[in-house]
């Protein structure tokens, strides 16, 4: 479960609902002669935390299935880590809840792995139909720099562009000692200035919930909240912006 070190709350609000399901099963006796017995380990989002646990676990426990992670960082090199142990493909089954990655769903690199969710490039298709809709002619898409969301972007420009809808990207690099909140925020606000030359309406925003935090809180700096449609791939702006400024309006 991604607990800790995220804005993201989906870990504690899916963890009440795995114990009762856990219930569930136990009282209609769904496996007969069977007990069930889970232990949990907070991911934190995190891709080296994910890839120090998989391997850990799999050797003090031994487990029969894993329920998550949510995110798609822990659940792709937590996989990895064990095959590289193991020296084979992930050998138990592995079912997350919130991992939309495009790269988990090749059968071939992670025939172990399902989920309960889509992978996020299958918003692309209703996207494109909510543009032809509204006569949106072109698409401006923020994204962060991790390989998740580029490889979310990658399909979602080419989507795009066979369907004749033009579209520009804007990358959010990540801060450092050398870039600054101020330097990324600069940077959006200055995309989103020249997308308004080009009369887009609509902006796509690939990042997680620390990235979609700094992008709300650059464009209300702004004033860039108002006229323009924000599309998030990954949750609701609403439960992202945790600590936003209640003058804020994301609806």
């Amino acid at each position: 479960l991604p607990w800790g070190g995220t804005y993201w709350p989906a870990g504690a609000n899916i963890a009440p609902a795995i114990l009762s399901a856990l219930a569930w099963v136990e009282s209609h006796n769904v496996l007969p002669n069977h007990s069930l017995k889970f232990t949990w380990f907070d991911t934190a989002c995190s891709c080296s935390r994910g890839e120090e646990m998989f391997p850990l676990i799999h050797s003090l426990f031994d487990p029969d299935v894993y329920i998550g992670p949510g995110c798609s960082c822990s659940s792709e090199t937590g996989m990895n880590a064990v095959a590289t142990a193991t020296g084979a493909n992930f050998p138990v089954p592995l079912i997350s809840w919130g991992a939309g990655s495009p790269a988990l769903g090749v059968l071939e690199d992670y025939p172990m792995f399902s989920r309960v969710v889509a992978s996020y490039i299958s918003n692309n298709a209703a996207l494109i139909e909510f543009a032809k809709k509204l006569d949106w002619a072109r698409v401006a898409i923020i994204k962060d720099s991790s390989s998740l969301f580029g490889d979310t972007n990658t399909m979602l420009v080419h989507n795009l562009e066979s369907e004749s809808i033009a579209s520009a990207t804007h990358t959010i690099p990540d801060t450092s000692s050398i870039i600054t909140k101020d330097m990324v925020e600069s940077g959006i606000s200055s995309f989103v200035s020249q997308e308004q030359d080009q009369k887009t309406q609509v902006f796509v925003i690939l990042s997680g919930c620390d990235g979609i935090n700094d992008i709300i809180k650059s464009l209300s700096a702004s004033n860039y909240l108002e006229n323009y449609a924000f599309i998030s791939y990954y949750t609701s702006l609403e439960i992202c912006l945790v600590d936003r400024d209640p003058s804020v309006s994301v609806d």
